[in-house]
């Protein structure tokens, strides 16, 4: 009928679902504002200091924080609960990541990178990313993030255990 010559239900049906899906938002927004107030909160960034514990007693995660609040430019790793290692399938939340790194250590050209250890990256959030995508080596991160510039491997702390083993890497 209708539906498979006008496509007029499916229209409006998808109008509904997204004007309810806004009314949620604006919910979960109110009630997170009134959370905020109830514990004192003057900014967004108060609920970084937020525990795990208090977190799940007001009924908050870290994802309905980065929905409602999209305004806001959250860094993940800033909380004090674990991010989840699907935040960092984004490559945006991992650049995002280093480019703070480095601000947060005075970095001010790539050449400076070269002194960067993994424990400054453990000791500012990103234990887990390192870990998990770059097998706790600077240059694998430096390179994935920072591809436009040309990464002397041997230049940084540590190599990879097995870099040497290659012949390539001997010349």
């Amino acid at each position: 009928g209708i539906n498979a010559e006008y496509g007029v239900v499916d229209f409006f049906s998808k109008m509904l679902k997204k004007r309810l899906r806004w009314r949620s938002v604006y919910k979960h927004r109110k009630a997170l504002d009134s959370i905020s107030s109830e514990l004192k909160f003057s900014t967004l960034d108060d609920w970084y200091r937020s525990s795990k514990t208090e977190l799940c007693r007001h009924g908050v995660s870290v994802k309905s924080l980065l929905k409602v609040y999209p305004e806001n430019q959250w860094k993940i790793w800033k909380f004090k609960i674990r991010v989840p290692q699907s935040s960092w399938q984004d490559f945006f939340h991992r650049r995002d990541f280093f480019d703070w790194l480095g601000q947060e250590l005075g970095h001010t050209s790539f050449e400076s990178w070269y002194q960067i250890t993994g424990s400054d990256v453990n000791r500012h959030g990103g234990a887990g990313l390192f870990r998990n995508y770059y097998n706790q080596s600077i240059y694998n991160a430096v390179s994935d993030i920072y591809p436009e510039y040309p990464w002397i491997p041997w230049r940084f702390d540590h190599v990879h255990r097995n870099f040497w083993s290659n012949l390539e890497n001997r010349r």
